[in-house]
């Protein structure tokens, strides 16, 4: 009986950008990240010196991003900062380029805070869940954040806007830049994309006007990144956080327990986001 042959799977790019010894493809990815800094410097340059211009929308303005590709916790700090803008009394939007959406459209309105407009599929899973989870706060997507920050001022008169992953989108000014790190893996490997995770040099944090270390607990990892920022960059103020389990939620039940409800139960889990391994750990 003959067998198929297998499909080759995808490369593990979660594994490869935490990798710091040599494999065959290391000098391949190397020479891409070497070309990828270069563009990097080159745009950074760019708006430094004018030559690309960044807008300014009438409100104040948040962002929430982060310095390599994922796993650090953008989305429940974007649904936090959500909340308290609502809880606050100010018109509150979230602007997000909204990943994997099928969207047709330039700016897409997703929710406008008492109604939800699209689906996972057509918005995107993470602007979806942050539509579900922020009643009171516009959810709009667009590629350009300032487009969808137009929209919601003009047809909210929206007073915070919220970046979604917007360390990067530098074609828009905000008041405040907050970039989150993982704690025990914050750089990855330390290279730049595809050989390792990080978008721009760890020197780009001199950018931010708040780092939040995720994932936090007491002892040496967290200690030791505490004192390297610290170090590398005094004047900015530095924060922790952890990721605690709330609910466990049955949805086709509609039923909600406590976390302890798990316990000496076998589970089977399925994860799609940035680091899975945090949350199996979890």
């Amino acid at each position: 009986m003959s067998r198929r042959p297998l499909r080759p799977t995808r490369p593990d790019w979660f594994r490869i950008h935490r990798e710091s010894s040599l494999k065959v493809y290391t000098p391949l990815l190397a020479l891409f990240s070497m070309l990828y800094r270069s563009v990097v410097t080159l745009r950074l340059c760019a708006y430094k010196h004018g030559f690309f211009k960044a807008r300014s929308l009438p409100g104040f303005v948040v962002s929430v991003g982060n310095l390599t590709t994922g796993g650090t916790g953008k989305t429940p700090a974007v649904i936090t900062l959500g909340k308290w803008g609502v809880q606050k009394g100010y018109r509150t939007a979230i602007l997000s380029r909204g990943f994997g959406g099928r969207r047709q459209d330039d700016v897409v309105e997703v929710s406008d805070g008492k109604e939800i407009f699209c689906d996972a599929d057509m918005a995107g899973d993470e602007p979806f869940l942050m539509a579900r989870a922020v009643p009171g706060a516009a959810v709009v997507i667009a590629k350009k954040r300032y487009r969808a920050g137009q929209y919601a001022h003009k047809k909210f008169g929206t007073q915070l806007f919220i970046l979604d992953d917007g360390f990067q989108h530098l074609g828009l000014r905000r008041d405040l830049n907050v970039v989150l790190m993982d704690t025990v893996h914050p750089f990855g490997n330390g290279h730049l994309l595809p050989w390792g995770p990080l978008r721009e040099p760890i020197s780009e944090l001199s950018r931010a006007d708040a780092m939040v270390l995720t994932r936090f607990h007491q002892g040496a990892p967290g200690e030791s990144m505490k004192a390297f920022l610290n170090r590398r960059f005094p004047s900015i103020p530095l924060f922790s956080a952890d990721h605690v389990p709330k609910q466990v939620v049955f949805p086709g039940i509609s039923r909600i327990q406590s976390p302890e409800c798990l316990l000496s139960k076998r589970v089977v889990a399925f994860a799609g986001i940035g680091d899975p391994g945090s949350f199996k750990y979890t």
